[in-house]
C-alpha cells in the first residue's frame, strides 16, 4: 500500500501532530474520529505518536472524518505572496508494488475553501483515485502532461490524450487509469 513520505525522508511525526491538533481544534475524541473516518481508533492513535505510516486509504479516510483536504494533514502551507516548495520537502504518496506516485505541490485553505494540487505518475495499466473526490462541494481540474488516460467521474468517462484538460465536479469521485504504454503523467487541482 502507498505510504506517506518526502522524496527524501518520511516525515510520520509531523503528519501525526497535524491529525491530532486538528482533531483537538474539533473538539473530537479518537473514537469520533474512528467513526467519522473508518478507521479503527488503534490506527489513528499510532499515526497520531508518529508510530504508523498511513496508507492512502487511511490517509484519505482520516482527511475525511476531520473534514478537510489530505494536503492539510500532508502540510499545505498557507497563502503567502510566495512562497517556494523545493522538491525534496514536497510530500510524496509512494506505491512501491505499483508505481503509483502521488506529489503533493501546493495545499492551502483559499477563501474557506481547501485547495490541493498535485502531480500523479500512473504505471501503465494502473489507476490513482483523487483521494478528496467522492465528498459533496469538490470540484476539481486535470490536465494531462504525458500519456493517455480515461477518467471516470461516477459514471461518466472521459478519454483524454496528451495536452487535454478537463474540469469538473469530482462529489461522484475521480479515478484516472492509465491507457498508454508508457507512464502517465497528471496534474490535478482540487477544491472543496
Amino acid at each position: 500500500m502507498p505510504e506517506v513520505g518526502t522524496t527524501g525522508t518520511t516525515d510520520i511525526g509531523a503528519f501525526g501532530e497535524r491529525v491530532r491538533l486538528l482533531r483537538r481544534e474539533r473538539g473530537q475524541t479518537l473514537e469520533e474520529l474512528s467513526r467519522a473516518s473508518g478507521v479503527s481508533r488503534a490506527m489513528i492513535s499510532k499515526v497520531e505518536r508518529g508510530e504508523k505510516s498511513p496508507t492512502v486509504t487511511v490517509a484519505a479516510g482520516i482527511a475525511a472524518g476531520l473534514g478537510v483536504e489530505v494536503a492539510r494533514l500532508l502540510g499545505g502551507e498557507e497563502r503567502r505572496r510566495g512562497f517556494v516548495l523545493p522538491r525534496s520537502r514536497q510530500m510524496v504518496l509512494r506505491d512501491p508494488q505499483s508505481g503509483y506516485e502521488r506529489r503533493l505541490l501546493a495545499g492551502a485553505q483559499e477563501g474557506g475553501r481547501e485547495l490541493e494540487f498535485v502531480r500523479d505518475e500512473v504505471p501503465p495499466g494502473g489507476r490513482a483515485e483523487a483521494l478528496d473526490a467522492g465528498r459533496a462541494g469538490v470540484s476539481g481540474h486535470l490536465a494531462v502532461e504525458r500519456g493517455r488516460v480515461r477518467v471516470r467521474l461516477g459514471e461518466e468517462v472521459h478519454d483524454l490524450e496528451e495536452g487535454d484538460a478537463l474540469a469538473f465536479e469530482a462529489d461522484g469521485g475521480c479515478e484516472v487509469e492509465n491507457r498508454g504504454e508508457g507512464t502517465a503523467i497528471v496534474y490535478r487541482i482540487l477544491r472543496s
